[in-house]
Order: structure tokens, then sequence, then C-alpha cells
């Protein structure tokens, strides 16, 4: 058996190394050119334990990353297992039509027979509101689209907008049916606007003396009531009154005296004597 001298090994040497050296460099370029590709690794890697979770949450970075029709099916194919059949039902439709990174035969036809058994557990329901504008919840849960694809079971409609009554339809949704909703709000009636009451400042009565009347007699002034009022009256009642006392005073006083005293002839008037005392 011939021997090998040592510049005859190197030069067969030297070409393996350059092939092994070549195809990890083309490994690793892959690897940069395509950052998506670990992430689809570690997404199989769960989705054959039956993470599912996990799965998803890989195949849906790795499109992020790069978005390809490969991964659109990936995450189609977890939802599914998910029982997100809706879902499952607009990424898979997604993938199918994607031109990036297309899916093979075989592949389209996985993803076909994926979409007959996910339409069988969902139904499709169309929105129509009035006004347009309004604001359109499926279960609780705002929606800018007018045609949904629901999962079976029972599904609240509710359309609201400023101004409008809300209006609301419950639908119990079965697998492969479709169903319209109509809502149409009605403007709230205008309330006019009520009148502000006018204050009032309750009127204040003087206290009245007791036994007073409250009504007052009309008619044209009292004279009488005016020569009351008149302060010389009253002096001349006062000086009537001062002399009526003093001449009571004289007349008892001077029934011890020795006067003459002249009696008068009787007054044609009366009977009564007027007696005069001379001093």
């Amino acid at each position: 058996m011939p021997v090998l001298s040592e510049p005859r090994l190197r030069r067969l040497s030297l070409p393996l190394l350059t092939a092994a050296l070549l195809v990890g460099s083309a490994s690793q370029l892959q690897a940069q050119e395509d950052p998506a590709l670990q992430l689809v690794k570690d997404a199989l890697v769960e989705f054959e334990g039956g993470h599912w979770i996990e799965a998803y949450n890989f195949f849906k970075k790795a499109h992020a990353t790069s978005p390809s029709a490969r991964t659109l099916r990936g995450m189609g194919m977890t939802s599914y297992e998910m029982g997100e059949y809706a879902r499952a039902l607009e990424e898979l439709n997604a993938a199918r039509a994607s031109s990036d990174r297309p899916l093979t035969p075989a592949q389209i036809e996985q993803v076909d027979g994926l979409i007959r058994r996910s339409s069988l557990l969902v139904g499709t329901l169309e929105i129509a509101v009035s006004p347009e504008t309004a604001a359109v919840l499926v279960n609780g849960e705002r929606t800018d689209k007018r045609k949904v694809v629901l999962p079976v079971g029972r599904v609240t409609v509710r359309a609201k907008q400023q101004g409008y009554t809300a209006e609301q339809e419950v639908v119990n949704v079965e697998g492969g049916q479709s169903y319209t909703v109509h809502l149409t709000l009605n403007p709230l009636a205008s309330t006019p606007l009520e009148s502000a009451p006018v204050a009032t400042t309750p009127e204040t009565t003087e206290p009245q003396e007791p036994g007073s009347s409250d009504l007052v007699a009309e008619g044209p002034s009292d004279d009488s009531d005016s020569l009351i009022a008149s302060p010389w009256l009253w002096v001349g009642v006062g000086l009537a009154v001062v002399g009526g006392v003093v001449a009571t005073i004289v007349l008892a006083g001077g029934d011890g005296d020795d006067g003459e005293v002249e009696s008068l002839p009787e007054s044609n008037v009366g009977t009564n004597w007027t007696v005069v005392r001379r001093w």
C-alpha cells in the first residue's frame, strides 16, 4: 500500500476543509438572511409536542419577522388545534392566497381540508346598521367589519350612536349557517328646556293691634277727624275742666261765710237757682 507523502495529504485535505467551511458558512448565511427560520423551527417543536399556545406564538413572531404563506399556514393549523375556528379560517384562507413563498400542492391540499372542516364549526353573520356611522359591538367587542365569522353559540350584536337609541339583537349561531342582522337606530326625542322658576319675595305684613279690623272703610273723609285732631280744641276743653274744678272748690269752701246772698228770680228756662256770692 503506497504511503502518501505529507505534501500530497495536504493537497487532499484542503478541498475537504474548504467544502466544510463553505457548507457551514452557507447555513450561517441562510440563518442571517432569514431570521424567521429559527422561530419556525421552535414553533414546529412545540407543535409536535402539542403545546399549541407556544407554537402559535412562535409562528406569529416568525410571520411578523418574515411574512409568508408558510408562516400563515402554521398559524392557521395551530388555531384549528386550539379550537379557534373563525381565526383559523381567516389565517388559512390568507395562506392560500399569499404569493410570498407560496404553498406547495401538497400543502394546498392540506389547507383546503382544514378550511372545509373549520367552515362547519362556525357561522357567518352579516350586519346592516342605520345610520352607517353607528358603532357595532359583537359580544361586547367593537368591530368595523360588517361581515364576521363567529363560533357556534349565542351571539349578541349591539349598535349605538350618540343622539340615537341603542339597539341590539341576539343570534344563535349554528355551524355552516349564514345570518343577517338589521339594526335601525331612532333619534332621541328632543325635550324642550323648562323655564326657570321666577323667585318671588314673600310679602311682609305689619302686626296689627288686637281687635283691629283688617278692613278699611272707603269713602269721603270726615271733617270731624281734623277737628278732633286740632290742639285748640283740647286747650279749650282743658280750660273748661279747670274752671269747673275751681268753681266747685270755691263753692264748697264758702258754706260758713257771712256774706250776703242774693236770690235771683226763677228763670223761665228751668227751676234751678243760680247763687252768686258777693265779696
